[in-house]
């Protein structure tokens, strides 16, 4: 199965009939193709009704039959979405959106019966449980317009700055999803294992998909993963599970959990492709998860670290199903904007994120010319699945289909494949040279495993009026030690010295303070280091903060 766009997918899709399309592995709940299409006509009903009394749906997205079926109405009926976290301060991210929507939308905040007190004041809510058991509407796919119609606000994660609205449209969606199913060779017997949150871009497009390629998709919530992440190798195993996607820090975290998963009897020989997305892979680290996992049926070429964005509905370059990992080691001093890079055995190990995408052109640009491959630069993108509105709090920025879009990232093109260095804005600069944080943290973080997060960047040191470079650290073991004392172990503090030597040592870097976080980190929603926020929490609360040297 393999359509060219979404509404002749759904359409597809619900000929499938009695094929079993989605599995819920936390209420052991399964849905085939027609009973999901049941529920999502059922849903439709309401929301014909309400197209005409609102403008956009805050849909707070949880893992749920409901929240599946409404996405897939709300595609049907060309009722706008507006993607909202099930997570964390829900009336704060509902408040958010509403402050990057245009004046004068008509919200409606819809979601289970369990969120409804924590909407907002003087907005409608709709409970979706209750639609469940509506009449279904009649002639579900009987629009067979082909014209482009907006089918959702995503937001970003807000790495380095405060979140902006992404809007996406049937095109754009279509458009992306034709080149990934064909990149990743999907089709109606792939089976998807996913417990990314379907508000994070890699989540719901886990989910669209499986909808685009017929495949069957189980979806495990992210609580679950968090407990215990051999939950989702365990449903990888049991349903033969071909497709999977996870951030980098994923990765990571299943390494240290090798052991436990040959404890557990797991076999990952059904994957085909573990897409590993959201932030810079680190190679060594990628080599020691194929090789921890090996043994218990992962195999070599089915990690494939990519590159995307929701500004790109989701990917912007991803490795072939049958192409093999690789990585170029270059001068860690010729990484910057304009350099040409050079080939340095010793050098830093930078991960190919795979040929762009058919329908997405990237361009690398320094100072407003266009660089030739190996040359490092800024990253834009444009193409048939680059968004043409951002939702910003100071208005609406449109963007022609003429103008490529500028990612914030910085990276090389080389032999036709794109390499990613960092984001723009986390450019370090101190003695003399600039510096990535993202290539040092990635290396530390595989060396020091003890530390779950490594966060490099530059504070206003007020009382010096100047401003210096600090690593902020996480460690479980020294925030359980900082819960009782104002003090850390021995070992604790050996290893933050030798962190920070080896910065100098290897990197040439001077961190003039060593912290260690007595509270997790902020990070975004996929994971990634949120510098800004980090910066602004140390300096509103510096008790929150242990400084080691």
């Amino acid at each position: 199965m393999f359509n060219k766009d979404m509404l002749t997918s759904l359409k597809s899709f619900a000929l499938l009939d009695d094929k079993r399309f989605l599995r819920l592995a936390n209420n052991n709940a399964e849905y085939s193709y027609s009973e999901v299409i049941d529920l999502s006509a059922r849903i439709a009903n309401k929301l014909d009704v309400l197209k005409k009394e609102y403008d956009e749906i805050l849909l707070i997205m949880d893992t749920s039959v409901e929240v599946v079926c409404t996405v897939i109405a709300a595609l049907v009926m060309r009722v706008p979405i507006v993607q909202v976290p099930a997570v964390g301060d829900i009336p704060e991210k509902i408040n958010t959106s509403l402050r990057l929507l245009p004046d004068g939308i008509r919200p409606l905040v819809a979601g289970a019966a369990q969120y409804k007190a924590k909407s907002v004041e003087n907005i409608d809510f709709l409970d979706i449980t209750e639609l469940l058991s509506g009449a279904p509407i009649n002639n579900f796919f009987q629009d067979d317009r082909q014209a482009a119609y907006r089918f959702m606000t995503q937001l970003s994660s807000g790495t380095t700055g405060h979140p902006k609205g992404i809007t996406i449209n049937s095109d754009q969606l279509s458009h992306n999803l034709i080149d990934i199913v064909e990149r990743m060779n999907m089709n109606s017997s792939s089976v998807i294992v996913s417990w990314l949150p379907l508000y994070h871009d890699m989540g719901l497009m886990s989910l669209m998909l499986a909808i685009f390629s017929g495949a069957q998709i189980n979806l495990l919530t992210p609580y679950s993963f968090v407990r215990n992440p051999i939950n989702w190798l365990k449903e990888i195993d049991q349903y033969a599970g071909t497709h999977a996607g996870v951030p980098n820090f994923a990765i990571k975290l299943l390494s240290s959990l090798s052991d436990k998963a040959l404890q557990a009897g797991v076999n990952l020989n059904s994957l085909q492709y573990l897409l590993v997305g959201s932030d810079m892979a680190y190679v060594d680290s990628l080599d020691a998860f194929e090789e921890k996992y090996k043994s218990i049926g992962f195999r070599e070429g089915v990690l494939k670290p990519s590159y995307g964005l929701a500004e790109n509905v989701v990917a912007v370059s991803l490795p072939a199903f049958d192409e093999d990992r690789t990585f170029v080691t270059i001068n860690e001093k010729k990484l910057f904007s304009g350099d040409i890079i050079e080939i340095d055995a010793a050098g830093a190990k930078i991960s190919c994120a795979g040929r762009p995408l058919n329908n997405t052109n990237v361009s690398i640009w320094h100072e407003g010319t266009l660089c030739e491959e190996g040359t490092i630069g800024d990253i834009f993108i444009q193409g048939g699945s680059t968004t043409r509105e951002l939702l910003e709090l100071d208005g609406r920025k449109n963007i022609s289909p003429e103008d490529p879009l500028y990612t914030g990232d910085v990276g090389f093109l080389w032999q036709g494949r794109l390499y990613v260095v960092g984001r723009k804005k986390s450019l370090i600069k101190t003695m003399g040279r600039s510096f990535y944080p993202e290539v040092i943290e990635s290396k530390l973080r595989y060396e020091y495993p003890e530390f779950e997060s490594i966060a490099i960047l530059q504070l206003t040191d007020f009382s010096k009026g100047k401003e210096e470079v600090v690593a902020v650290l996480e460690s479980k073991t020294a925030q359980r030690q900082l819960l009782h004392t104002d003090s850390l172990s021995h070992e604790v503090i050996e290893s933050v010295i030798a962190l920070k030597k080896a910065v100098l040592i290897n990197h040439e870097m001077q961190i003039a303070k060593m912290i260690v976080a007595k509270l997790p980190i902020a990070k975004t929603s996929s994971g990634k280091i949120a510098r800004q926020k980090i910066a602004s929490d140390y300096n509103l609360n510096p008790d929150r903060y242990f400084q080691v040297c």
